[in-house]
């Protein structure tokens, strides 16, 4: 199954992920992209796309060769439906099912994004049909 996970930042995307989880299962996020070899987390925007669409290549890569009985969770922002809509249609495409989930927490974002710029992300987030909150 794949698990689409949402939210601002702080909302707490990636403890739900780690949370739900077990050992077979397989998490990715755009953010890892940006961990360098030594832990630190050194964002650019500039690499934003490339960091999308690694993170989609690992999804896509873990749902069709890993084991079958593995989720694979996805936790990245998706203020707007087209961000995840590529997900969907290659989970349909290929009759693996998928459930999208919103994290509404608040609490500290572990990469100081400030607080206005969550608060635009908020303005701009687009409900989707169907998505289970936590």
């Amino acid at each position: 199954m794949l698990i689409l996970v949402r939210g601002v930042p702080g909302s707490g995307k990636s403890t739900y992920a780690n949370k739900t989880s077990d050992l077979l299962d397989y998490h990715v996020e755009a953010d890892t992209y940006f961990v360098r070899a030594d832990g630190v987390y050194d964002f650019n925007p500039n690499l934003l796309k490339n960091a999308h669409e690694w993170c989609y290549t690992k999804a896509v890569s873990n749902l069709m060769y890993g084991a079958k009985d593995r989720n694979v969770y996805v936790s990245n922002t998706f203020t707007r439906v087209w961000e995840m809509q590529k997900y969907i249609d290659f989970a349909k495409a290929n009759n693996i099912p998928f459930k999208v989930v919103r994290c509404t927490g608040d609490y500290k974002n572990v990469h100081g994004v400030p607080d206005s710029k969550v608060k635009q992300m908020l303005e701009r987030f687009e409900d989707y049909e169907g998505e289970e909150f936590v």
